[in-house]
């Protein structure tokens, strides 16, 4: 279970594209583990303290590659082992 609060981040100390990456590279790394790939795992979004200044990040490009990223790529499927809920 990975636990996003999105109010706690500072764009001014870390700008999008790093958390972005940030995010990839903790998912990847998660999903490395062979108890994540047989049961995947849940993110719970906290947007408890977000502002204006999170609010201007939201632009279309951005949701966009969000909602790519939680639609189309919650479903991992592996050669001999079919598809797994990620």
């Amino acid at each position: 279970m990975i636990l996003l609060e999105l109010g706690k981040w500072d764009p001014t100390e870390l700008l999008l594209d790093d958390l972005k990456r940030l995010a990839i590279a903790i998912y990847t790394q998660t999903l490395r583990d062979p108890m994540t790939q047989i049961n995947g795992f849940k993110i719970i979004h906290d947007f408890k303290g977000t502002s204006v200044k999170h609010l201007r990040h939201c632009t279309p490009q951005n949701l966009m590659f969000q909602y790519h990223a939680a639609i189309h790529r919650t479903t991992l499927t592996a050669p001999d082992h079919g598809a797994a809920a990620v």
